[in-house]
């Protein structure tokens, strides 16, 4: 757990990957973006609840930023059908501020 000093900020990262298979290029690119950039914000908001501020300290809601996932897709051949894997890479902050009560 993280413990925010008073008055004080911590910013947390979250770096995250995500792969679809399918038949269809576009909606794999859709899926793998959409599951990375999730992924992300997921992870922040886990980060953020395992965290709080030094005793006599309120949260200010945290600023976060998602940033749009880059997409790679690639054909995969084998021997009777052809797939096409997109792999979804997305990262992200959140910096949390804490400030004295009152």
């Amino acid at each position: 757990m993280v413990v925010i000093p008073c008055p004080g900020s911590h910013t947390f990262t979250s770096n995250k990957t995500r792969t679809s298979w399918g038949v269809f290029r576009e909606s794999n690119r859709r899926s793998a973006k959409t599951r990375a950039e999730n992924a992300v914000s997921s992870d922040l908001v886990s980060q953020i609840n395992n965290s709080s501020c030094a005793n006599g300290c309120l949260m200010n809601p945290p600023q976060t930023t998602v940033n749009p996932a880059t997409v790679t897709c690639e054909r995969k051949w084998y021997t009777f059908w052809i797939v096409i894997k997109c792999t979804g890479r997305s990262t992200g902050e959140s910096t949390v501020e804490c400030r004295v009560m009152g």
